[in-house]
């Protein structure tokens, strides 16, 4: 649990209080953890007061309070939608999630309609829980899906609509690599620009780790049985190195840079940086 996460949440949870628009697209690169937060986040949200708190043991208590207090789970907690995107579109995803008649499926308006009904539904079925939350993993590949013509992008704009105007008792997330219009790069500018607009309906909040964060995560994830001397001299010196030029790494770095091995430690410290730009 980092800083870099802590404000992430507490930006979260102050758009979500001051003004419960309660549409939102978390957007950062490949590999920077939007899904692991995204699960850490419903765990926080779901089930009586015990589990809530059982879950949150890893949280700061003021970061924990304020997201209850944004996203306030009253007696029973939230009720959660969890979808994976995939190369189909969002109303077949949702029609089969919400168990409405297969024989249904389609893309036109009435199929939309449906689906809000459905979820409105849910909000009133729901009373003494938070509210309805709909997490979106991998939105990006529903955006391909819809750009290939299977979908209809507005749908997003209605479901961010409602989500407006339910007075905070319906959310939605939406985890992407990048904005709304970039999906729709093989398209014309009109329809980019239309994405685009589509996007502006929610709050998008960037999601980056920090160089710490990125070296911890590549460290964690590479497993060399063995290590030479040589790891070791090298990850000393760079931090070293580190230290007299004033960037403060931080007291775990030097560990995470030898559990990098066979990455030479400059490559791994590069790499985060490298992976942002576009």
């Amino acid at each position: 649990y980092s800083i870099s996460i802590d404000v992430f949440l507490n930006t979260l949870a102050g758009h979500q209080k001051k003004s419960a628009q309660s549409a939102y697209t978390w957007t950062g690169p490949y590999g920077s953890g939007k899904s692991t937060l995204a699960l850490s986040f419903i765990s926080i949200l779901k089930g009586d007061a015990t589990e809530r708190q059982r879950a949150a043991s890893d949280y700061e208590n003021a970061t924990a309070q304020k997201i209850w207090d944004a996203f306030p789970p009253r007696r029973d907690g939230w009720t959660i939608i969890s979808l994976v995107g995939r190369r189909i579109s969002l109303e077949k995803l949702l029609l089969a999630e919400l168990g409405l008649p297969e024989d249904e499926v389609n893309e036109d308006s009435k199929t939309q309609t449906k689906i809000l009904r459905a979820i409105e539904k849910k909000i009133d079925e729901n009373r003494d829980n938070g509210g309805i939350l709909l997490f979106v993993d991998e939105m990006g590949k529903l955006l391909e899906a819809t750009s290939a013509g299977n979908g209809d992008v507005y749908f997003y704009q209605l479901l961010a609509e409602l989500a407006s105007r339910s007075n905070g008792r319906f959310v939605f997330i939406g985890i992407l690599h990048q904005t709304f219009q970039e999906y729709a790069a093989a398209s014309s500018k009109k329809i980019r620009d239309e994405w685009g607009k589509i996007h502006g309906r929610f709050v998008d909040i960037s999601f980056n780790l920090t160089n710490s964060e990125q070296l911890e995560l590549i460290s964690n994830t590479i497993h060399a049985e063995q290590r030479p001397a040589a790891a070791e001299k090298l990850a000393t010196e760079t931090f070293e190195l580190l230290q007299q030029s004033k960037r403060a790494p931080t007291k775990n770095m030097h560990l995470q840079m030898v559990r990098c091995w066979p990455l030479n430690p400059i490559c791994a410290l590069a790499l985060g940086p490298i992976s942002r730009r576009s």
